[in-house]
């Protein structure tokens, strides 16, 4: 599964999100979808960074949350709790809804 969502940064230093974690997944990370020559592959990054009074959207074809091995069924509209790692030690805690994939 893929998590997406737009972070804002109201405050007037950059901040990186440096990770994520659900319980209801053994592991989440941080990836970015690119292209090149017409071919579109995925991989993890270490950091998203978040420019001051910037914002950034998580979004298909882009940067996304990848939610691997989920450790109960889930259905659409099941609410999942996540929580975004922020430096400095700061988290974010949120939940998103599942929702079939062409609904964005």
């Amino acid at each position: 599964m893929a998590g997406y969502f737009v972070l804002e940064n109201n405050g007037s230093g950059d901040r990186s999100l440096v990770g994520a974690s659900s319980p209801a997944f053994e592991d989440v990370q941080l990836h970015r979808t690119s292209e090149d020559n017409g071919m579109a592959s995925m991989a993890p990054v270490e950091s998203v960074a978040i420019p001051a009074h910037g914002r950034v959207a998580f979004q298909p074809g882009g940067y996304h949350l990848m939610m691997m091995h989920s450790r109960h069924s889930l259905q659409p509209g099941d609410p999942v709790a996540v929580t975004l790692h922020l430096d400095k030690g700061e988290d974010l805690k949120t939940s998103f809804a599942i929702k079939p994939p062409w609904q964005e």
